[in-house]
């Protein structure tokens, strides 16, 4: 069900720490459900499930009402062969996307993609030619062809290189969620850190963000 109904609307009881509580968990002092915050399910998801509250299981749909009533039809749909979709079905379908378009614009939030977001981060400042060496620090080892590339660019080069990967990945690092960003990288982190660092997040965003040295060093010509 999770990429159909990303977009609703989750419900979150009213808490100073990183867990995520229903309204109602008594582990909260949480106000009715229709006046706690809320975010989207997707978002909830990608968080993970380390912030769940173990005692409630985590946020609730912020409008059941709405929910139930397309669940019902959903139900009546499915045991009637699925041949066609009636009008009622197709209301109660279009009542729970304006409950919720309507709670996203209380919160004056766009709801937004993981990826968007990122593309959205690192299209700001996009390096030119010089993402060529940044890219270059971060992926020459010992045994690969980037190393003679590497030994080619001076000092003055690799400094410029190194300062460049860390401020895109602390842009890239700024447009994760909480509970996926690793610690900050300090000024003068060393380029074996950044390429661990690179690799991680790599490996983090393959899924959902293919493209990433692209949007990380631009790489023009790039075939």
């Amino acid at each position: 069900m999770a990429p159909l109904l990303g977009w609703l609307r989750l419900a979150v009881g009213d808490t100073s720490g990183e867990r995520l509580h229903s309204p109602g968990c008594y582990s909260v002092q949480s106000r009715p459900v229709l006046l706690t915050e809320h975010m989207p399910w997707w978002l909830v998801m990608l968080e993970g499930w380390r912030r769940l509250c173990g005692r409630c299981g985590g946020p609730s749909v912020r409008d059941l009402l709405p929910l139930a009533g397309f669940v019902a039809a959903v139900d009546v749909w499915r045991d009637r062969g699925r041949n066609r979709i009636e009008r009622w079905q197709q209301a109660a379908f279009q009542r729970l996307l304006v409950a919720s378009a309507a709670a996203r614009a209380q919160m004056m939030e766009p709801d937004i993609t993981l990826a968007w977001r990122i593309v959205a981060a690192l299209i700001e400042n996009a390096p030119a030619e010089e993402g060529w060496a940044a890219y270059t620090v971060v992926t020459a080892t010992d045994w690969n062809y980037k190393r003679k590339e590497l030994e080619k660019l001076t000092p003055q080069q690799r400094e410029a290189a190194r300062a460049l990967v860390r401020d895109r990945l602390s842009t890239l690092e700024s447009a994760l969620p909480p509970s996926q960003r690793p610690l900050p990288l300090p000024q003068a982190v060393d380029a074996k850190v950044l390429g661990q660092r690179y690799r991680h997040l790599h490996k983090l965003l393959e899924d959902s963000v293919p493209q990433l040295d692209r949007l990380l060093f631009t790489l023009p010509g790039a075939v």
